[in-house]
């Protein structure tokens, strides 16, 4: 027990005080701060903020239109629609056209019937909107002047058309698409850690082998302490910078949490419950804690550290997999897929949590996903503490995991 604490708290010593360690750490957790506490940086009261609609006189304060075509009651609508002045009207297309060329005007506006409109041009720009809004506009003078005509009472139209419905929505079991975003970002996020952490506990005992420190360590501690003290080492960690990371997320968000609007309050609310929390909390550390397993595993196969990347490609690849699988399975692509997957235990801790977040799971399927999980966290402990052990004696070309299992248990 000693010497594994001494491990423990060598590991974990050398890890903190590296300055990629701190300033990584510091870094990210400065860029969560800042942006959980947007919402109050962007904030603004009732009556400040808000955009005074813009009126049709400033719409159109560059536009000159023709209306000579319509009767004048027609017109006079028109005209008091777009609050137009007296300069913005012409009687002749040729008048327009010599304004529009010497840009004294943007738009030109020649309106034959409420039902035919042209509109003209010198230069046209990509942010223009006038077409639009004098669609619109004709569009609903023609449509009251034809209401008038069949002596059809306005008010009551407009009454049928804006009934709102009332949709009272209840969801039995679980909100997909409210639980989407949230399973995007936690799977990227773990992956992101494992692919780091992971990579550099490979390197880490590799280098350990490459310059023969590994035959030093194994003379005077067993394999079980060094890699137990290794891996302990290297969990807390990478839970300690996550702990940071998402305090200064927890304070940026308790400082502005007036800012945020109530539907995303209500939805993480209803969305990180205490047993989704608890279980996405035990299956990332698990899964984490039996992948730096097999990363300690095999970092210990290679002889040399630049083989290093060659022999952690594949376990990359599971790990990859892994995070895609949820992804895609809820858009249907997979199917079934996300149920083989979130019992499996090598991609279960990736599968699970989304699975658990975006549909009902059954308690045979979490029990029995639970316990496999826990399993091949003990067996790949085991196997990684017996592989580093067999490292510590073989030093030659690469050889692949399955013809190092093989060996190690056929000495036993």
């Amino acid at each position: 027990m000693n010497k594994f604490l001494r491990v423990f708290i060598f590991e974990f010593k050398n890890l903190i005080k590296k300055k990629s360690f701190l300033i990584s750490t510091f870094v990210m957790a400065i860029i969560v701060l800042i942006i959980t506490v947007l919402p109050m940086m962007f904030n603004t009261s009732e009556t400040e903020g808000v955009l005074a609609p813009i009126s049709m006189s400033d719409r159109f304060n560059e536009s000159g239109f023709i209306v000579t075509d319509l009767n004048d009651k027609e017109a006079e609508i028109i005209l008091s629609v777009f609050e137009l002045d007296d300069h913005q009207v012409y009687a002749s297309r040729d008048e327009l056209v010599d304004d529009l060329e010497a840009e004294e005007l943007e738009v030109g506006i020649i309106i034959h019937s409420l039902t035919e409109v042209e509109t003209l041009y010198l230069n046209r720009s990509m942010t223009v909107e006038y077409e639009s809004i004098v669609n619109a506009v004709l569009k609903d003078v023609y449509r009251n002047t034809q209401y008038e005509q069949m002596g059809i009472n306005k008010e009551s139209i407009d009454a049928i058309e804006n009934t709102v419905i009332e949709n009272e929505m209840t969801i039995l079991g679980r909100d997909s698409l409210a639980n989407y975003s949230i399973t995007y970002v936690a799977t990227f996020v773990v992956y992101m850690i494992l692919v780091l952490y992971g990579s550099m506990t490979a390197t880490t005992v590799a280098r350990e082998k490459d310059d023969r420190t590994m035959e030093l360590l194994i003379t005077s501690t067993k394999p079980t302490q060094l890699i137990l003290g290794k891996v302990a080492a290297v969990s807390l960690v990478t839970i300690a910078q996550v702990g940071v990371i998402v305090l200064a997320g927890v304070i940026g968000f308790i400082i502005a949490k007036e800012s945020y609007p109530e539907f995303l309050l209500s939805f993480l609310q209803s969305s990180l419950s205490p047993d989704v929390v608890w279980l996405m909390v035990f299956y990332y550390l698990a899964g984490y804690i039996l992948y730096m397993f097999i990363f300690a595993a095999v970092g210990s196969m290679v002889s040399r550290v630049e083989d290093v990347q060659n022999v952690t490609m594949p376990i990359l690849m599971i790990i990859m997999v892994s995070m895609a699988i949820p992804i895609f399975s809820f858009t249907g692509a997979l199917g079934g897929v996300i149920r083989f997957a979130s019992i499996f235990p090598l991609t279960s801790f990736m599968t699970m949590p989304p699975r658990y977040l975006m549909m009902i799971v059954s308690s045979t399927d979490l029990i029995l996903s639970i316990a496999l999980l826990i399993v091949s966290v003990v067996f790949f402990a085991y196997l990684s503490i017996q592989i580093y052990h067999w490292g510590s004696l073989y030093y030659g070309n690469k050889i692949s995991l399955f013809k190092v299992i093989k060996q190690v248990f056929s000495k036993k």
